[in-house]
């Protein structure tokens, strides 16, 4: 039968070899769904050895602060040098590939978030299917709050991106989007029926037929709540996504010239957004500072306790939409079973960003009020 790789193998190559159109389209999709199933199971495999003694160590990272990001690139494109310039981090640097073989983490401290940065081994071709600790690397990189893509000017970064996409893409990882909007109700009879909120261009009952098939699915109501996809499907019923924004930094920037400029114009004309950096001379370090900060989407909440005054100067950071019983949560376990009720203040930023100006008047909540920035957060417990 082969192993699970050759099988998979097997089936990316027959992939490869079918002509997209009308006539092969359910074909290409039973394909992708095969696959599908096995990623999972070789996922699955490979997390179950995550934390064993493998003698490659180094990638079994406890997350600390608020959130964090994975630092991604080709061996040698810089990012142990941005690493210790942004963080606390002494990660080794050398003019030689494969000089980092672990994958070693950093804090920044920016706006009062905490922000845990990952240095991981460089990536290369073939890594998702295990190569160069391909498989580890891209775990630890699944399980990041953002994606930092680094590229060498001095290194094609066109093609460096769009490899290291497939790569990431393979692994089940999908940069810069939401999860679909579908939900499926199994049933005991009846087959296969697709409904939609919204007109559907894609995807017809056939096709999706087909799909829930190779997942064993014969019996299901599928509503989609937008225009999906047959991939947006597969990737749905494989559980196997994971959905994280993504910066792009092309380093080296310092000592470019206008013919490798146009390298990056190439991918800018497809809508990506890209931050010249020289992690060696910090060049524009700040805004990528600023960048991360934005896309991570974090908000500062202030603690005010009970008869005292609001800590206005080191809030809580906390995803942007967290609710009250996060915050509760997230103080003490036994904060939410002894909840009351909470008192929330709103307040703006001054124009010296030192301290917030906070509202006089408060508002009685419960545990499910979203909170806002700079919110300022009174629990009452019992």
């Amino acid at each position: 039968m082969g192993s699970l790789e050759e099988k998979i193998a097997e089936l990316k190559e027959r992939l490869n070899k079918t002509i997209p159109n009308k006539a092969t389209m359910k074909s290409i999709c039973q394909i992708k769904a095969q696959i599908a199933k096995l990623e999972r199971r070789r996922m699955d495999r490979m997390f179950e050895g995550i934390g064993k003694s493998s003698g490659t160590g180094g990638f079994d990272l406890k997350k600390t602060g608020d959130s964090s990001v994975a630092l991604i690139g080709f061996p040698s494109v810089g990012k142990s040098t941005l690493l210790n310039k942004l963080t606390n981090a002494r990660s080794k640097i050398a003019a030689y590939e494969f000089t980092t073989l672990e994958a070693i983490p950093g804090l920044m401290e920016y706006k009062h978030a905490r922000i845990m940065l990952i240095d991981l081994p460089g990536i290369i071709r073939g890594a998702s299917e295990g190569k160069g600790f391909g498989k580890r690397i891209l775990s630890v990189a699944k399980t990041a709050d953002l994606i930092l893509i680094m590229l060498d000017i001095w290194n094609l970064p066109h093609m460096q991106y769009r490899m290291i996409l497939k790569e990431l893409h393979a692994i089940g990882i999908r940069l810069d989007r939401f999860p679909p909007l579908i939900s499926i109700s199994k049933l005991k009879s009846g087959g296969i029926s697709l409904n939609s909120t919204v007109p559907l261009s894609h995807l017809d009952t056939d096709l999706a037929r087909s799909i829930m098939k190779e997942f064993r699915i014969i019996n299901a109501q599928i509503i989609a709540h937008q225009d999906i996809t047959a991939d947006d499907l597969i990737d749905h019923l494989s559980g196997n996504c994971a959905y994280i924004p993504s910066i792009i930094i092309c380093n080296k920037m310092d000592i470019s010239t206008p013919e490798q400029e146009k390298f990056l114009q190439e991918l800018e004309a497809e809508g990506r957004h890209i931050i010249r950096i020289s992690a060696e001379t910090g060049m524009n370090l700040d805004l990528l500072k600023e960048e991360i900060f934005h896309k991570l989407d974090l908000i500062r909440i202030y603690l005010k306790p009970k008869g005292a005054k609001a800590d206005l100067i080191e809030p809580l950071v906390v995803p942007r939409d967290s609710k009250v019983r996060y915050v509760a949560e997230k103080l003490h376990r036994d904060f939410v079973d002894r909840f009351r009720y909470a008192f929330v203040q709103h307040a703006t930023k001054n124009e010296h960003d030192v301290f917030p100006i906070v509202e006089k008047r408060k508002w009685k909540v419960g545990l499910e009020h979203v909170l806002q920035d700079y919110d300022v957060l009174q629990i009452n417990i019992k």
